[in-house]
Order: structure tokens, then C-alpha cells, then sequence
């Protein structure tokens, strides 16, 4: 028994045009982080891409560990994998030939890697080492009115104040960092 016989022909752009595509789609980017217009702090000696990078890296001088945030974020199972699907997505528009399109899915990639960002302080996949007494006892002074007294309740007789909801969110004061968080696409043109 003996196959088909099959033969191949290049007739027209096409081989070469998805090739062209293919390299376009290697040249787009999606990157999430901290941008340069939203890394100011008013009031403040640092940006946010400062305190993300210090918080990332740790800060021996403040005793302050390690915590990564943006790659971990990204990388765990249940966050990746709608990302790369909206990354697939994009590649078979852009074969489609439709490069509106194959924008359309990199920016929902962003917009999910940005969100998994701002919510990765609240995940507990994070793995990131509780606040210091001292940090949760800082947070609680800041406190004031019905917030400092809910919190007095929350604390009063506990051994430890460092898993009390709100004043142990690693990463999270004011909400500034998370709100800085952006992603920006170098896409197909």
C-alpha cells in the first residue's frame, strides 16, 4: 500500500507573509510593572517603582524580607494560563491577518497581568513573610475613629495581632502601589 502523493508549491506571498508575521509577533511585548507616569508619589522621598523594587529585593538596612511580586504573580498556575490564552489568541489573529484584533487580545493579556498584580498582596500563594509586630503596631496608630477602634476590637485579647485582616496585608497601606500598576503593549503593526 503506498500513500498519497503530495506535492508542495510556493505559489504567492504566503509562506513568506506569515513569516513576516511570526517576526512581528516576536517584536510585540506585553510588559506589566510600574510605568514612569504612574510611579509618583506626591508627598513622598521615593516612587512606587522605588518601593516595588525595594519590596521585591528586600531591604537589610529596614530588616524588611524579600517579597517578589510581579514574575511569581504571573507565573501561578490559574493566572498564566488565561494569560497565555489571550497571548494564543493574539497569534492566530495576527495569521488570520488581522492585526486590530491580534492588539485587542495582547491588551486583555495586559489588563489580566495587571489585575493578577494588584490582587497578588490578598493571594495566599504569595508566600510572603508576614508584617513585623512592629510594622502591624505602625498601621494600627495610623488608625483613627471608627477604623482604630475596630481594629482595638479585632486585637483585644489575641497572643498575636499579626494575622488581624487589614492590619497585616503585606504591601498594602494606602493602596497607591496597587493602584500604580499599569501594563503597557508593544504590539503588531
Amino acid at each position: 500500500m503506498t500513500g498519497p502523493n503530495i506535492t508542495l508549491s510556493k505559489r504567492g506571498h504566503g509562506i513568506e507573509d506569515t513569516g513576516k508575521m511570526l517576526a512581528q509577533l516576536r517584536r510585540a511585548d506585553v510588559l506589566v510593572g510600574i510605568t514612569q507616569e504612574s510611579s509618583s508619589r506626591p508627598g513622598s522621598k521615593i516612587n512606587n517603582a522605588e518601593i516595588l523594587y525595594i519590596f521585591s529585593h528586600g531591604s537589610p538596612k529596614r530588616n524588611q524580607p524579600p517579597r517578589m511580586w510581579i514574575e511569581p504573580a504571573i507565573a501561578a498556575p490559574g493566572n498564566k494560563e488565561p494569560i497565555a490564552e489571550k497571548l494564543k489568541d493574539a497569534a492566530a489573529e495576527l495569521l488570520n491577518k488581522d492585526p486590530h484584533k491580534c492588539n485587542q487580545f495582547l491588551r486583555q493579556a495586559g489588563q489580566l497581568g495587571q489585575a493578577i498584580c494588584q490582587r497578588w498582596p490578598y493571594d495566599s500563594r504569595n508566600s510572603w513573610a508576614p508584617n513585623a509586630r512592629s510594622t502591624v503596631l505602625a498601621k494600627l496608630r495610623r488608625l483613627h475613629g471608627k477604623a482604630h477602634k475596630d481594629a482595638m476590637a479585632k486585637i483585644e485579647g489575641m497572643d498575636s495581632i499579626g494575622t488581624v485582616e487589614g492590619l497585616n496585608t503585606v504591601g498594602v497601606d494606602t493602596g497607591a502601589l496597587l493602584k500604580a500598576f499599569r501594563f503597557v503593549v508593544r504590539g503588531v503593526r
